[in-house]
């Protein structure tokens, strides 16, 4: 009788790793599934700058979190200086996580379909 319950435990705890290992695998195997980049070519003028200056600061609020904060200011005012440059901490329960930098700097080897799958794909 003990020879019998042990054995089901064995292939119970055999099929348990099988299927861990096959969840495991297939998660780190098929995601993040994410398009390819598009190829596209967006020239730089001075209004699309303009623009995206505009659309980063007010609208989208990316130097909210990309930029840094002056917090010795009342309201941690935005330092215009350093926008984009990440740095902002999050603390959550399993550690800290930084907003990276996303000035042309570090963003400079990426063509304009990676950013722009970097900006609206939900991976």
């Amino acid at each position: 009788m003990l020879r019998r319950i042990t054995r089901l435990f064995l292939y119970l705890l055999a099929v348990v790793g099988v299927l861990l290992a096959g969840g495991f695998a297939w998660l780190f195997l098929a995601l993040p599934r994410t398009a390819p980049p598009a190829s596209l070519q967006v020239t730089s003028t001075p209004e699309r700058i303009a623009r995206g200056r505009y659309l980063s600061r007010h609208v989208a609020g990316c130097s909210d979190c990309h930029g840094e904060r002056d917090w010795s200011k009342y309201s941690a005012a935005q330092m215009h200086e350093r926008e984009g440059h990440g740095g902002m901490a999050f603390r959550i329960d399993v550690g800290t996580l930084y907003a990276p930098n996303i000035t042309p700097d570090r963003l400079g080897a990426w063509s304009d379909g990676e950013v722009l799958r970097a900006m609206t794909a939900i991976a």
